[in-house]
């Protein structure tokens, strides 16, 4: 009878602190490069979109000379899923055994655990972007020479070529 009271009174208070430490990310979890420890779950999302999905979202510019090219982040289909790298930030921090999942928690033990990038864009559109830059921009290089004419010589410069490297 003792042993179930002694046990009793460390496994509920246990059970109820990681209950409340439900939502909370473990030290040394990260998402998508953002250090996500210590956060709350509407922290880490907030800290995602300011520091992963923001940056993304910003349009890419392709400049040479007066030309410009612009690709939007909804024109490339760049799409986060902030809520997925949370969930799975979560879900790290709470894996194993509850007791040993408080404790750890409790003491600030790091995880050391990385949650992969959930990003998905348009390959399409990216290489459609890459191909109106090349078309825009390529030009074969051209050789200097004399040029003759009824006038006489004439010297025509060389140029050089540019090739935007697509790949």
């Amino acid at each position: 009878a003792w042993t179930a009271i002694a046990l009793a009174a460390i496994v509920i208070p246990t059970f109820a602190f990681e209950q409340l430490q439900a939502d909370r990310i473990s030290d040394g979890v990260t998402a998508g490069g953002v250090d996500l420890g210590g956060l709350e779950r509407y922290q880490a999302e907030a800290k995602l979109r300011r520091d992963l999905e923001e940056p993304l979202l910003e349009p890419i510019r392709a400049v040479h000379g007066k030309k410009k090219e612009v690709l939007s982040a909804a024109g490339a289909g760049v799409e986060v899923d902030i809520d997925g790298m949370v969930d799975e930030a979560v879900e790290i921090s709470h894996q194993g055994f509850f007791v040993v999942s408080a404790a750890r928690n409790a003491i600030g033990v790091s995880r050391d655990a990385t949650v992969e990038n959930r990003i998905t864009y348009s390959r399409r559109a990216v290489n459609n972007f890459v191909k109106r830059i090349a078309k825009a921009n390529n030009r074969q290089a051209v050789d200097a020479r004399v040029q003759f004419s009824t006038k006489g010589l004439g010297q025509v410069d060389g140029q050089v070529g540019i090739r935007v490297r697509e790949r």
